[in-house]
């Protein structure tokens, strides 16, 4: 026999609250003046404010509220019902939280300062979680049925939301949210958080302003895009910034960006844009910055390309884990794309193309690092050489405790990084961080 806890109880209340909620949400839709919404669409304070005198009138004519208090928790929920993303938008108001992921009616996780936990929070079943992900399909133009049984999409607060539904997902559909960072973190706040040295922060500002193209890799979650982000803060204001994108993720500070998004195809699967056609069009848009959220497939031939006739000052991320696999997984993207071109020319292209790679990760104390910043050079024949400039060595770590360094391993710039230094008038700054060093 299984002895009910605490959580358990908690869950049960939330359920029986819910279904009061519900009760309320069926009440009010079928008094709400539709007519009424429709006029109120492009008047947000307006609509708002109708939708909560409604909520509360439906409340006190059903006289469901035992007091003041739950009364007002009952407005709350029924209004995130209505128009948010029911039990869980409390979670999404949560600044502490970084990801949601809804498993079934009765698990939901969150992640929280890099840990994942379970909350007491649920749905009524599989059907309430479906009719929430339909409504934010369809304002975002996306369909979520057998015929398209997946769909990315974001919420109003910028929250990058992924759901599956059977038969892809074997029991129920599942739901993945990764939120939206409110507070912006520039390379400063890295490093009081501990995700690289003042060395080093030092390092990729001169790095970025001396136009080196920079490849940023890890896994998920592990933080590349809050670095790029981060990184961005560093271009000069009189660059012409074109970021590219699947999902709008990077937002640079920056007056004169230009932001591509990817278009999906249609149901007859025509009228798609890929990252490789965007790049094409950013090229003949005199970019000084070609920025790529994440680099997936055939966009790695052309951004090698233009990173090797002259388009300097290029950064993108992608999924690695480590600078090694960086080039394996640039060299699988480009003859996966089947362009008429050997393995050997192809890593000759890597090695004239790419200064840096940083390699991110998030260890199991929940911490996110950069592990090591490495320059990358042209060796003969037809090959590269990947040397670390800076790695953080561990020394003890756990689920509780992380004990490291960040290391100086190696501070001869190559010479195609030289001659960038010295054509930017950077070239003491960069060996004063070294100097500092010893």
């Amino acid at each position: 026999m299984t002895i009910p806890t605490d959580f358990d109880a908690e869950r049960t209340a939330n359920k029986e609250f819910l279904a009061k909620v519900l009760k309320i949400h069926g009440m009010m839709l079928e008094n709400l003046d539709y007519g009424k919404v429709d006029a109120l669409q492009g008047d947000k304070k307006g609509y708002e404010q109708y939708l909560n005198d409604e909520i509360k009138n439906t409340i006190n004519r059903m006289k469901i509220a035992k007091s003041e208090e739950e009364e007002n928790r009952l407005a709350i929920a029924v209004y995130d019902e209505v128009a948010g993303f029911g039990p869980v938008e409390p979670l999404l108001r949560d600044k502490v939280i970084t990801d949601i992921f809804i498993n079934s009616p009765d698990a939901i996780y969150v992640e929280k300062r890099g840990r994942v936990e379970k909350t007491n929070l649920c749905f009524v079943d599989n059907d309430h979680i479906f009719r929430l992900v339909h409504r934010v399909a369809s304002k975002s133009g996306r369909h979520l049925d057998l015929s398209t049984p997946y769909f990315d999409a974001q919420l109003p607060d910028g929250s990058r939301i992924h759901a599956i539904i059977p038969p892809l997902a074997i029991d129920g559909i599942k739901v993945s949210i990764r939120k939206y960072l409110f507070q912006k973190l520039n390379i400063d706040r890295l490093v009081e958080g501990g995700s690289l040295s003042p060395p080093m922060a030092k390092f990729l500002q001169i790095a970025v302003q001396a136009r080196l193209n920079i490849a940023i890799c890890g896994g998920t979650g592990s933080g590349k895009t809050t670095l790029m982000n981060s990184l961005l803060t560093s271009i000069g204001a009189g660059e012409r910034m074109i970021t590219i994108e699947d999902t709008p993720e990077l937002e640079p500070a920056h007056h004169h960006a230009v932001r591509l998004l990817t278009r999906l195809p249609n149901p007859e699967g025509k009228g798609g844009v890929t990252q490789a056609d965007l790049m094409i069009n950013a090229l003949r848009m005199r970019p000084d910055r070609v920025i790529l959220g994440e680099l997936r497939g055939a966009e790695a031939f052309n951004l090698l390309h233009a990173m090797n006739t002259g388009q300097d000052g290029t950064m993108a991320t992608l999924h690695a884990s480590g600078s090694e696999e960086v080039v394996s997984r640039l060299l699988n993207m480009i003859l996966m794309a089947r362009y008429n071109i050997s393995a050997e020319s192809v890593r000759q292209q890597i090695a004239g193309a790419l200064d840096l790679i940083i390699f991110v990760t998030r260890l199991v104390d929940g911490s996110r690092r950069i592990m090591t910043i490495s320059q990358v050079s042209e060796e003969q024949p037809m090959g590269l050489k990947i040397e670390d400039v800076f790695k953080f060595e561990i020394e003890k770590i756990s689920p509780t405790e992380l004990k490291g360094k960040f290391k100086t391993m190696h501070y001869e710039p190559t010479r195609r990084i030289l001659n960038k230094l010295v054509v930017s008038g950077l070239k003491d700054e960069y060996f004063k961080i070294f100097n500092e060093e010893k």
